[in-house]
This record gives structure tokens, sequence and C-alpha cells, in this order.
């Protein structure tokens, strides 16, 4: 229930499942008509897979197709919200655990 109104490409106020549900039914004319098509054709995509060729990663291969068709297409022009710029490379090192131990702000070569 989580996911269907980012399905619809509507934002409601989440609460109990039964207000959730109402409130998903109410916004149903306010529905992106290209993201409701996009979250089909994805789900579709995703049970043929695991229907037909169960071997396959099925998960993989949907996101996969999902990232190329909004990178050759601009799914953005079409009204769908994508998530916006993603910052490559890997994050900076930290030991978490070191923060209150005093040799942590220390240099290897001050080490003893």
């Amino acid at each position: 229930m989580d996911q269907v109104p980012k399905l619809l490409g509507v934002q409601i106020t989440k609460s109990h499942f039964f207000h959730n549900l109402l409130s998903i039914v109410n916004y149903l004319p306010h529905a992106s008509v290209p993201t409701i098509l996009l979250a089909l054709a994805m789900l579709a995509l995703q049970t043929r897979l695991q229907r037909f060729l169960p071997r396959v990663p099925a998960s993989l291969i949907t996101v996969a197709t999902g990232i190329t068709v909004s990178g050759l297409a601009g799914l953005a022009r079409f009204g769908i919200e994508l998530v916006g710029d993603v910052q490559g490379g890997m994050p900076g090192f930290a030991l978490r655990w070191c923060r209150s131990l005093s040799i942590c702000g220390l240099r290897p070569s001050e080490l003893p």
C-alpha cells in the first residue's frame, strides 16, 4: 500500500490502512497518466519475466530497463518525477567507532 501513491504519481498523507486506501481512491482523478502507464509497463515486465524466465534476475532487468528508458526518452518531460542528480563515487572514509578516542585524531607518524 505504501508504494501505490508513487506508482500513481500522487502524494497522500499517510495514516492507517483504510485512510490511505480512501486517500488513494480520492486522488485517482489527479493521478499522472504517464506515471501510471510507466508503472503498469514495469509491473508487466517484472511479472512476465518472473513467470516465463524464472532463472533470469527479473528485478535487476526491470530496474535496468527503467533507468535506460528514463535516460533515452527523457521521462521528466512527460511529467514523470525522477530522483534527480545522484553524486557518483565512493563516500569518504571514517572510523565511526573512533569518535570518542583521542588516538583517532593522530596521524600514523604520531602513534607510539
